[in-house]
């Protein structure tokens, strides 16, 4: 689910190759198949839970839109402003009360990660949630301006989907398998996942001394370095 564009080498083209066509990946993304992907949508939503639910599901991929939790929004920059913090970990409200419009839609988006990780971990199936890591002052990965980042896995939703589908964490930095940046990924697992993806990106722990890109400001047309910076590496997809 939220799998970005069709591209050569992705976790679909992987486990057709790898299992010979005996397996098949549903990947679902606004960008290939617009409307019809649109998890907002109820029909398109319970399409995919239905998918989800069902034993012939081996399991599930999870990457939630995470730009709503982007660290770079509370070094006010002149981008968007910050949607959620440490101190307000499910959305900043207005002073009318009210959480913006992104904050709300950012969080839909986290129950419906929540509900298709449930109908998958009810029968056995794999699920794996993958989102950046948090680079709060008291994380494993703190940056100076972001001291109270806060992401997916810090909401309310998440916390109780953790309650009801036992899993740990596994942290790699993405720049050991080709990305550009060091990009360093939290990837939630439960139990069923956990050992696959620990034996394959548990080790993955960068030992560059520098990285042709940060995820940090803009480039020169003036886009934020963020931008396409979600896209899995041919590498990552084969792992």
């Amino acid at each position: 689910a939220y799998a970005g564009r069709r591209r050569i080498n992705e976790v679909g083209h992987c486990i057709k190759r790898i299992t010979k066509s005996g397996a098949r990946a549903v990947s679902v993304d606004t960008q290939r198949c617009g409307y019809n992907h649109n998890l907002l949508i109820g029909r398109v939503f319970e399409w995919l839970l239905d998918l989800a639910a069902s034993e012939l599901c081996l399991g599930i991929i999870i990457m939630p839109p995470c730009g709503g939790y982007a660290p770079n929004r509370l070094e006010n920059d002149g981008g968007p402003p910050a949607l959620f913090d440490s101190d307000n970990p499910d959305g900043i409200a207005l002073r009318n009360g009210e959480l913006p419009h992104g904050a709300q839609l950012t969080l839909q988006h986290g129950q419906i990660t929540a509900d298709l990780a449930k109908a998958v971990h009810s029968h056995a199936g794999k699920v794996i949630i993958e989102q950046p890591v948090n680079h709060s002052e008291n994380s494993l990965w703190p940056i100076k301006g972001r001291e109270k980042h806060s992401t997916f896995f810090e909401t309310s939703i998440f916390k109780k989907l953790r309650n009801e589908v036992p899993g740990d964490f596994v942290y790699s930095d993405l720049c050991m398998t080709g990305a550009p940046s060091r990009k360093s990924t939290a990837q939630f697992c439960n139990l069923a996942a956990l050992p696959y993806v620990t034996k394959y990106f548990g080790d993955l722990l960068c030992c560059h001394d520098s990285h042709p890109v940060t995820l940090k400001g803009k480039n020169e047309q003036g886009e934020f370095v963020t931008k396409g910076s979600g896209e899995y590496t041919p590498m990552h997809c084969q792992l």
